[in-house]
């Protein structure tokens, strides 16, 4: 499946898609320091990304691409410095979330896929996804990662790239203004097929005004002109 022709064409013409009714975000990283045990992995880093952006956090195994991504999301505490959304302190686990708040969505590669329930109850546990009757209906009408086939077997019968596509479908569900999605190796494993499929979602999101902030050893397609941040630096 191709990244979205008419997005793309759109872009093309007029540049990136605005809508003056959706909210508008900007998350800052400001002199950013992690440590993992003894080791700094980083210091004094700053980023910034703001709606319909991708950021691609670029750099070897062990340079922090995950630990940042597990900060932003709350996961893990800063040794120093902050995160911030339109100029005000960003919490990712504030338990009170108002409608015009930024949220997370996060996808790690430990897919935390129940094992007894089929592909479809897993994806009905989704908030605001509605009864699994409905997202079978979406996923009949869209379904980029291929998973009908599936759909209602046990997920601890499927491959480790059948849950890796019904894990990633759970972006279907969540194209959002509203939503930062923090991706750790989203597209690790995925045949050609499977990586057009996830540009494809990046597109959706992005043209949604959504923000992303991808850990990848990938690079991206050009067309959804993502900035790399590379942490060996």
């Amino acid at each position: 499946m191709p990244v979205k022709s008419e997005l793309m064409n759109m872009r093309a013409q007029s540049g990136k898609a605005e809508d003056s009714h959706l909210p508008h975000f900007r998350l800052d990283g400001r002199s950013i320091t992690l440590l993992r045990g003894q080791k700094q992995l980083f210091a004094g880093l700053d980023f910034s990304v703001s709606s319909g952006e991708i950021l691609v956090l670029r750099g070897p195994n062990g340079s922090g691409k995950s630990s940042l991504l597990r900060a932003i999301a709350g996961f893990l505490p800063l040794t120093a410095g902050e995160f911030s959304c339109n100029d005000k302190p960003f919490d990712a686990q504030r338990l009170e979330t108002p409608a015009d708040t930024l949220r997370c969505l996060w996808y790690a590669q430990a897919d935390g896929l129940a094992g007894a329930l089929t592909s479809l109850e897993n994806l009905s546990l989704l908030p605001k996804t509605g009864p699994g009757t409905n997202i079978e209906a979406q996923l009949i009408r869209h379904d980029p990662f291929s998973i009908a086939g599936f759909m209602h077997q046990p997920v601890r019968s499927l491959s480790t790239g059948q849950r890796q596509r019904v894990a990633l479908t759970r972006l279907c569900f969540a194209p959002s203004a509203l939503y930062l999605w923090l991706l750790d190796e989203p597209n690790s494993g995925l045949d050609s097929a499977g990586h057009k499929a996830f540009e494809y979602m990046l597109a959706t999101h992005q043209d949604a005004g959504g923000l992303s902030v991808v850990a990848s050893h990938h690079l991206l397609d050009s067309r959804l002109t993502p900035r790399y941040l590379d942490l060996s630096d």
